[in-house]
């Protein structure tokens, strides 16, 4: 994995992230949903995270697989995010939706959940053909695959401050995001080396 990080990137426990979340109704319980669907592995099988206490946040979520440097796809997308995008991006590369200058880092971040594995919070600026700037909040998670050899897959849900769009009307579509917060989640596994201090602590990046 890369050790480039976002300059906002720091570390917490998962049991820490929701007092900085802004909607806990929806990050609570599928946070919790995850941490019982893990049981003593490394990350829950994605298989069974689509199904059973995830069905209500189905709509909310996407998967994400990491095919090669630079590339993070699409994999599903729940019907409130293809609202939210104005179009359904299954299949196309996020990293593309993401300014030039942010795309390696937020693709270090991806490789990392996937290979350590970890979690992630994060805080993103959404821009509209219409002007409109929206902030989203989005909980990701790493899973596996039981028809992939056990590869690690992102698992995400998201919320938007404000009334969801009203996707019938033009000029609605989304043109990209830019971070604006990004915190690594240790959920058990351990955390990434290249993101501690010289005492083993967590450290902000300047």
């Amino acid at each position: 994995a890369s050790n480039r990080r976002h300059p906002l990137a720091r570390l917490i426990s998962y049991r820490d992230v929701l007092p900085l979340t802004k909607d806990k109704a929806v990050f609570e319980p599928f946070l919790l949903a995850y941490r019982a669907e893990c049981g003593s592995d490394l990350a829950p099988l994605l298989e069974d995270c689509l199904i059973g206490e995830f069905t209500p946040f189905l709509d909310q979520m996407t998967v994400l697989e990491i095919t090669g440097p630079g590339c993070v796809i699409y994999r599903m997308c729940g019907t409130r995010v293809v609202e939210r995008m104005g179009a359904d991006p299954t299949g196309i590369n996020m990293i593309e939706l993401l300014p030039e200058e942010s795309q390696d880092v937020v693709f270090a971040h991806m490789d990392t959940m996937a290979t350590v594995p970890c979690g992630n919070y994060a805080r993103f600026d959404s821009f509209y053909e219409d002007g409109r700037c929206v902030e989203t909040e989005c909980l990701a998670l790493p899973v596996r695959s039981a028809t992939n050899d056990g590869k690690c897959f992102i698992l995400s849900i998201y919320a938007v401050a404000g009334k969801p769009f009203d996707v019938s009307k033009p000029g609605k579509a989304l043109l990209g995001s830019k971070w604006t917060m990004s915190i690594f989640l240790d959920v058990g596994n351990g955390i990434p080396a290249h993101l501690l201090d010289g005492t083993g602590a967590s450290q902000q990046a300047g």
